[in-house]
């Protein structure tokens, strides 16, 4: 839904949990936000904005986080779910892909960043994995 004020047009903003339910379910966009302490178990959450889901949120997991600290707000980010596995304690573990889009958008206001997300088209984006520097500097 979406309004005008003072020739300004807005759109209400309600960003849904997106949940990873098959192997191979995935997600794009470009990282706004990472959360940190949320919820009863002070979790993480990331908030992304994609072109098939809109704003949306990821819930981490400790995978997940380790993997989305190389991870910069700006960056172009693919997560794919790969399944569980045990881990020592034989316990299930969630597992994920995560990659990092070659395109950034480095000193951008977040409305700059959102202008660009609107406009992108993910469809052809190389993704890599980052560099020893970047994973360093996280």
């Amino acid at each position: 839904m979406t309004n005008e004020e003072n020739g300004i047009e807005f759109e209400k903003i309600t960003p849904e949990v997106y949940k990873f339910e098959n192997v191979g379910d995935g997600i794009t966009g470009v990282l706004l936000e990472k959360l940190e302490n949320i919820g009863a178990n002070n979790s993480r959450m990331y908030a992304l904005e994609t072109k098939t889901h809109g704003f949306c949120k990821i819930w981490g997991s400790t995978i997940l986080d380790d993997r989305m600290s190389y991870i910069k707000v700006g960056d172009i980010v693919r997560v794919t779910y790969k399944g569980q596995e045990k881990n020592s304690k034989n316990q299930d573990v969630n597992l994920y892909e995560v990659e990092k889009g070659k395109k950034k958008f480095v000193e951008m206001s977040p409305e700059e960043v959102k202008k660009k997300a609107e406009k992108l088209d993910l469809t052809n984006t190389e993704f890599v994995e980052p560099t020893e520097e970047e994973k360093i500097s996280g």
